[in-house]
């Protein structure tokens, strides 16, 4: 187990970090190629890769050649696609087609996951990271279903220490906590107002202080980005981001898509990293961020 101490329980005395992390990296290759873009020409700074799709491994190389200084992480999956494994070996997780039960189904209570199907399935994929890309800058899940409940968030937080990583603070910091259920169902909400902070801070997993997650949807405009950012705070803070061009994959599988376009325009915008620079922010990744923890209070 490690012995590190959560950002969530300190301060820096320096600049405050953001950390501006692009989810679902393998989706398409249309949405990689944004992802990169994003790092290249615009604040985004890490990226958590969905291990189990087919773009993902060959995508991953290209980041790591392509764009050496983005932070790369795993998107532990349990909704989208096919297991990593065989799913005769995880069979709580999968359907008769032997893809992923939906998001919805597992929401609804329709299905039951296995914890240890659940962990074995999240291990393969941040193995399969490795094999290309090394230990992982940090965890988040898909769809947030590492906070679904308790059995999820220990088998993820077990993981990051296992692979001595970071992962995503569990409670938003710009969702009031009636909003919660537009992320998880309420049984969900319950739990991540109660338990799952005191279990990320016992498991000593580093984790950011604050977690934006308004910046989608409706939330992806420039008033709205500004207003998050406008005001640096000491310590850690990760702002959730979906960033990608767009692509007939992506518009015909998801119902979120010609907005992560949107989302690459706000987050190249040439003038919004010299304004994040003037409001005391210092972009970081995970992994520097950690690094910091001499400087931590």
């Amino acid at each position: 187990m490690l012995t590190t101490r959560p950002f969530t329980s300190c301060i820096l005395r320096m600049n405050a970090l953001l950390i501006v992390n692009a989810d679902d990296y393998g989706r398409t290759e249309a949405i990689n190629r944004g992802i990169r873009h994003g790092h290249a020409h615009g604040i985004v700074t890490t990226t958590t890769v969905m291990m189990n799709l087919t773009h993902a491994a060959q995508d991953l190389r290209t980041a790591l050649a392509e764009t050496p200084s983005l932070g790369l992480g795993v998107h532990i999956n349990l909704t989208y696609g096919k297991p990593t494994l065989p799913a005769g070996e995880v069979p709580s997780l999968v359907a008769a087609n032997g893809a992923f039960h939906s998001r919805d189904q597992i929401f609804a209570g329709e299905v039951s996951l296995d914890p240890l199907d659940v962990y074995r399935e999240w291990r393969a994929q941040i193995e399969a990271f490795k094999d290309i890309a090394g230990a992982p800058d940090h965890l988040d899940s898909h769809h947030h279903m590492a906070l679904f409940n308790r059995e999820l968030w220990s088998q993820a937080l077990r993981l990051a220490q296992e692979y001595g990583c970071g992962v995503r603070a569990p409670l938003p910091a710009d969702i009031p906590s009636g909003g919660l259920e537009q992320l998880l169902p309420a049984s969900s909400t319950e739990f991540l107002q109660t338990e799952a902070m005191s279990m990320l801070i016992e498991s000593g997993v580093p984790a950011p202080a604050r977690f934006f997650v308004s910046f989608f949807g409706r939330g992806a405009n420039p008033a709205h980005l500004r207003e998050l950012l406008q005001d640096a705070q000491p310590g850690v803070t990760e702002l959730m981001c979906h960033p990608g061009f767009v692509d007939s994959t992506i518009t015909e599988t998801s119902s979120y898509s010609k907005l992560r376009a949107v989302e690459l325009e706000l987050l190249t915008d040439p003038e919004l990293k010299q304004d994040l620079v003037q409001a005391g922010w210092r972009l970081s990744t995970y992994k520097e961020a950690w690094n910091h923890r001499d400087e931590l209070a």
